[in-house]
């Protein structure tokens, strides 16, 4: 009720795929992939075509290494198809026709951004809004009507939806219990402070290797440089609000959710540096030295914040040796490039992109020979979810009607949608409108017994010290037909017992 654009989408892919998930597993490989080619898109908006792929597939290599995630426990692409997956591809699109000066392609994905999520709306309108501010007055109100327009129209549709979720008397209350209790991962930022060490050194070893590509002709290079100052001047302005003021209403528009475009967009400008430096040597670039400096600090706490992550000792001292010889590279070009080049066979240079081709599949295969190895054992897709909660989901759909009401553990995440019934509550499936997270909450504290739980860990323990008295209360309040407790608690509860298996009972309440 909160994605209501999704919602029909998720029908379609149910619908197609079917139980076996197909749709959604396609769907999830055609979103991420469709995003890396916008990636690869804006690169050709910057670099030449030998330049530009060469640029993409470095750009790839570090997407597989990072997994795209970021602070806040933020990404741009995830294993779950969920709604931000489609926001964030159409986000990624529409930056390479802003580069281009296509303001109304660019509107139009980024209206397509926020239809499937209002988050992606709000940061997006924003981010866009700043950066065609950044581009001075010159065609100003054409820009912003061919860029904005789409996204106005798309907002004035969820504008139910997004007013719902911000005002009423019970905000501050709901606030709290979003922050502090069910998502302080995502709101409680002085919670993940250590996080913003590496998304800094993303930034510095971008600007400082990077910052020639802002200066790319035809105005391409100064687009890109006004929405990465955009960007940037959301994330951070947010953050300080959050941290330092303690804005609820800053904490609550999660700027940290653009945290991992900006990675993007860091790493983008990285290859084309390398991209360039490797394969048009005789047109070297100029780095001042600060240019140098930072793109140094910046690679050194990348470094320092793999090794402080707990990663075998080779693959951070690899950063280390790889981040100096970078520098050191860097600065050697500024000095000595244009006599050693002059001195090098141009059949040396022309051999070049091969040598570079070669590297980049090395590379490549180094990141994903794990992730690849382990896509049997880890895709639900392909061998399934077995397991005593699946056989429970299995039975309530063969064995009960779809108008039952069951009261389920709350920590079982998969319950609604895998056994296709309602239940009261769980903990997964928090709300966002105030009254409705009230409610949420309530619902809670009912079936734990735990009243002003803190976190999931107390709800979960609750639900399994279940007693009669409280089970008699939630079946007339809630209108229970069924209940689903662990086995052996089943015995004190005094229910007839309608299915078993080696880890869950199903109660007749009737």
């Amino acid at each position: 009720n909160y994605h209501p654009a999704f919602a029909y989408l998720g029908w379609l892919l149910l619908a197609v795929g079917g139980r076996g998930g197909w749709g959604i597993g396609v769907a999830t490989v055609v979103a991420a992939a469709t995003g890396a080619v916008g990636l690869y898109w804006l690169a050709r908006r910057l670099l030449p075509a030998r330049q530009a792929l060469p640029a993409f597939l470095l750009v790839l290599v570090a997407m597989m290494a990072t997994g795209t995630r970021e602070m806040a426990t933020s990404y741009a692409f995830d294993p779950i198809f969920q709604p931000s997956m489609v926001s964030s591809t159409a986000l990624l699109l529409s930056i390479a026709p802003f580069v281009a000066g296509e303001w109304l392609l660019s509107g139009i994905l980024l209206g397509v951004a926020g239809l499937f999520h209002a988050n992606f709306l709000v940061l997006g309108l924003g981010t866009y809004g700043l950066a065609h501010v950044a581009l001075g007055r010159e065609g100003f109100r054409d820009r912003v009507a061919r860029q904005m327009g789409p996204a106005l129209g798309v907002a004035l549709l969820l504008s139910p939806v997004i007013l719902r979720a911000v005002g009423g008397p019970d905000a501050p209350r709901a606030q709290e219990i979003l922050f502090e209790i069910r998502s302080p991962h995502h709101y409680r930022p002085r919670g993940y402070l250590g996080d913003f060490f590496p998304f800094l050194a993303w930034q510095a070893l971008g600007l400082g290797l990077g910052a020639w590509v802002f200066r790319v002709g035809d105005g391409r290079g100064r687009r890109l440089g006004a929405l990465v100052l955009a960007l940037l001047a959301v994330v951070w302005t947010g953050t300080l609000m959050a941290i330092v003021f303690e804005s609820r209403r800053f904490t609550q528009l999660f700027v940290w959710r653009l945290a991992p475009y900006i990675d993007l967009l860091m790493q983008t400008a990285i290859a084309a540096t390398v991209a360039r430096l490797v394969l048009a040597p005789r047109e070297p670039l100029r780095f001042s030295r600060t240019n140098v400096g930072v793109a140094i600090a910046g690679g050194a706490g990348l470094a320092v914040s793999l090794a402080t992550r707990s990663l075998p000792t080779v693959e951070w001292l690899e950063a280390i040796a790889a981040c100096v010889a970078l520098g050191l590279g860097v600065r050697a070009a500024v000095r000595w490039a244009p006599r050693v080049v002059e001195r090098v066979p141009r059949a040396a240079t022309r051999a070049l992109p091969w040598v570079a081709a070669a590297a980049l599949a090395l590379g490549f295969a180094r990141v994903v020979r794990a992730p690849l190895d382990s896509l049997r054992a880890h895709s639900n897709l392909l061998t399934g979810m077995p397991g005593a909660e699946t056989d429970l989901y299995a039975w309530l759909r063969a064995n009960t009607s779809k108008d039952v009401t069951i009261l389920s553990p709350p920590g079982l995440e998969r319950f609604r949608l895998t056994s296709e019934r309602a239940i009261v509550v769980d903990w997964k499936a928090s709300t966002y409108a105030p009254s409705e997270l009230l409610e949420w909450y309530r619902r809670l504290e009912d079936v734990s017994g735990r009243h002003g739980f803190r976190n999931r860990d107390e709800v979960v323990s609750g639900y399994d010290a279940l007693d009669r008295v409280r089970l008699d209360m939630l079946r007339a309040r809630y209108h229970l037909s069924y209940a689903v407790v662990g086995r052996g608690r089943n015995a004190a509860l005094g229910y007839p017992v309608v299915y078993s298996n080696a880890q869950w009972v199903v109660l007749d309440l009737r």
